[in-house]
């Protein structure tokens, strides 16, 4: 009840905000501030069948939705970057600079993204996990949503099996998951889910202007893992990406998960700047003093266009 009381508050609160022009007054005061604005999947009804959407539609954000987004920003004064551009001399003469980034590399930045940043002429950034690409892991809300629909269990199951898991670390996490594989005896093959790009395709990304960066190996919490393997996913994924994309300069942390160790192994591999798990809107003198703990804002599916305005300028 008090959830539901607290978010009936909220929902009041936004569109009081947005309709009133608060919202807008606010973003006016923003022309020193840094956005980075971050997105997951892109769907669209024309291929969610083919992209097996449901498997992941708690991080999806409908096209139409995205582009309104997008003409929201650009209607309001925002000038579109990428990280590299973070190091121009110029950065405090810029108004609202925004960067646009998406993570994992899901294939339907490319199907359904792509086509509309094109269309506005908007530059955006790419955070690809290596071992998604390369078809040698996947995400366990992913795995475990195909496992319990492949079982039979109905979407709010589902849902209750996920949220039961989310709080256990990956060791105990992956035993769960084992049982349940047991249990219904199911299994699944990375390869036949085809809702990653591959290498070919980022490589496509990038001739249309997309900046690549890193998003690991495993897409693991970088915060859980040992010196050796936090090592590989931050120096290993910059290496192979590196190999086959060109130099990379930013680095976003799986889950958002960072600490001082993190961020100085971040520095020491060669990155210039690493997006944590804060929200909000970065200052110009974060980026110079603080860059391997950028904050981002990340657009919920379903949000409001009022709801966006305020999270953008409001941080409510």
């Amino acid at each position: 009840m008090k959830k539901l009381i607290k978010k009936g508050i909220k929902h009041v609160v936004v569109n009081t905000a947005y309709h009133s022009g608060l919202a807008k007054l606010f973003g006016s005061f923003h022309g020193q501030k840094v956005f980075c604005v971050g997105y997951h999947s892109i769907r669209d009804d024309k291929n969610e069948e083919k992209l097996d959407t449901s498997l992941y539609h708690n991080i999806s954000v409908k096209k139409k939705d995205f582009e309104d987004q997008l003409v929201f920003m650009k209607k309001n004064g925002h000038t579109f970057l990428t990280f590299k551009d973070l190091e121009r001399k110029d950065l405090e003469k810029i108004k609202k600079p925004t960067i646009i980034f998406f993570d994992d590399g899901f294939k339907d930045v490319l199907l359904n993204a792509l086509p509309v940043l094109k269309k506005h002429k908007i530059p955006a950034t790419l955070f690809v996990t290596v071992g998604l690409l390369d078809r040698t892991h996947i995400l366990w809300t992913i795995k475990l949503r195909y496992l319990l629909k492949k079982a039979g269990l109905n979407h709010k199951h589902i849902e209750e099996h996920i949220m039961k898991l989310k709080g256990l670390d990956r060791e105990k996490r992956n035993s769960e998951i084992e049982k349940i594989e047991t249990k219904y005896k199911v299994k699944l093959d990375s390869h036949c889910l085809d809702i990653f790009l591959n290498w070919q395709e980022v490589l496509q990304l990038k001739k249309d202007g997309f900046e690549i960066g890193s998003h690991g190996i495993q897409h693991e919490k970088f915060s859980e893992l040992d010196p050796a393997n936090l090592h590989k996913e931050i120096n290993d994924s910059k290496s192979i990406i590196e190999g086959k994309i060109g130099k990379i300069v930013a680095i976003s942390y799986p889950y958002g998960r960072t600490n001082e160790k993190i961020k100085n192994m971040s520095k020491q591999a060669g990155y210039s700047y690493g997006l944590g798990t804060g929200h909000g809107y970065n200052k110009l003198h974060d980026i110079l003093t603080g860059p391997f703990d950028l904050k981002r804002i990340t657009p919920g599916p379903g949000d409001s266009l009022s709801r966006f305005a305020v999270e953008l300028y409001m941080n409510i």
